[in-house]
């Protein structure tokens, strides 16, 4: 009776293992797979200003966003991605990621280790809690994108 459990229960996580939430390809720097949360002026906008950033600083920011989780652990998948992605110089492991479930209403900023110390986990909340979530409530979704490059930008400024 064990082997039989211990079978189905190997199967079950083999199951879940194949049919997990896939990883997004990184297409640029601002990655709306849910074609409809940014307009397109919005994602050039936004492109341009991260674009700007870079290639005045050298560090890198990426945007994710997606209509769910799928049941996925959001540390889990937000780690996932930014093994996958790369965002940041090598050896200066300078990269962050925006990222944000809609259907979930999940959120999160990835931090290289590179600027661990400027853009700390205290100040990743803040930005969260009290930048963009009061904009994502009213539905303001790229103002609440853009004011969170905007704080990124100005604690990794000079990093």
């Amino acid at each position: 009776m064990k082997a039989k459990i211990t079978m189905l229960l190997l199967l079950l996580i083999c199951v879940q293992i194949a049919w997990g939430l896939d990883i997004p390809k990184l297409k640029g720097r601002v990655n709306d797979y849910t074609e409809s949360t940014l307009t397109v002026e919005q994602r050039n906008k936004l492109e341009a200003k991260l674009k700007s950033f870079e290639e005045s600083t050298s560090n890198q920011i990426a945007v994710l966003i997606m209509e769910s989780l799928k049941g996925e652990d959001l540390e889990d998948f937000s780690m996932e991605i930014a093994e996958d992605w790369r965002i940041g110089q090598k050896g200066k492991d300078n990269g962050v990621i925006l990222l944000f479930f809609m259907e979930d209403r999940k959120d999160r900023i990835e931090v290289g280790y590179g600027l661990e110390g400027v853009l700390t986990d205290a100040v990743a909340g803040w930005i969260l809690e009290k930048e963009v979530k009061p904009l994502f409530k009213a539905e303001k979704y790229y103002e609440g994108i853009d004011v969170a490059i905007d704080k990124i930008i100005l604690s990794t400024t000079g990093e």
